[in-house]
């Protein structure tokens, strides 16, 4: 059997180069796959004159993705999804959490993005025969976004405020 290394949008990264956290600092294990992305729709401003394309809207940023998990690791998310939130509103469905993937190897830097207001909407059990371990894969919508190590895709206005980047000068040491 080959040897197996978990993904990270694909990128393949040691099992020990791995942490995963839930909101409140739950830790998690037993993640075989994770994908996730940023998807921006832009509107285009038409000049009704000429009919060209003048400009373009901000549009609106969506955030989607996927889990696939160990099924003896699928109680373990689900029931702690259930714990948190309001018990009135029952189920992992009806829950949301920040999710934060932290992941590094040797010679590269680390990387933590964080997946805001996390909601998983369906489940489905993968297994086939053979001696591959029953996976479980979570279908999420991220309504809060993704932080790409600390970066948005999108700043609301109070957010850019706080933001602190590069200078001009550091960005052009000569000045001009």
């Amino acid at each position: 059997m080959a040897l197996y290394y978990p993904q990270v949008n694909g990128m393949k990264v040691s099992f020990v180069s791995m942490e995963f956290k839930l909101s409140g600092g739950f830790s998690f294990t037993g993640i075989k796959r994770i994908s996730y992305k940023d998807k921006q729709s832009i509107g285009h401003v038409i000049s009704p004159s000429s009919g060209r394309v003048i400009g373009r809207t901000i549009g609106a940023v969506a955030s989607e993705g996927d889990l696939e998990i160990f099924h003896d690791q699928r109680l373990y998310l689900l029931s702690f999804l259930d714990f948190i939130g309001n018990k009135k509103r029952g189920g992992y469905s009806m829950k949301s959490c920040d999710f934060t993937v932290i992941y590094a190897d040797t010679g590269a830097g680390t990387y933590a993005d964080v997946l805001r207001d996390v909601r998983f909407h369906s489940l489905e059990t993968n297994g086939s025969e053979g001696v591959d371990a029953i996976t479980c894969t979570l279908q999420m919508d991220i309504f809060g976004g993704i932080e790409w190590s600390g970066v948005p895709a999108v700043r609301t206005p109070d957010e850019q405020d706080k933001f602190i980047g590069p200078t001009i000068a550091q960005d052009n040491p000569s000045g001009g």
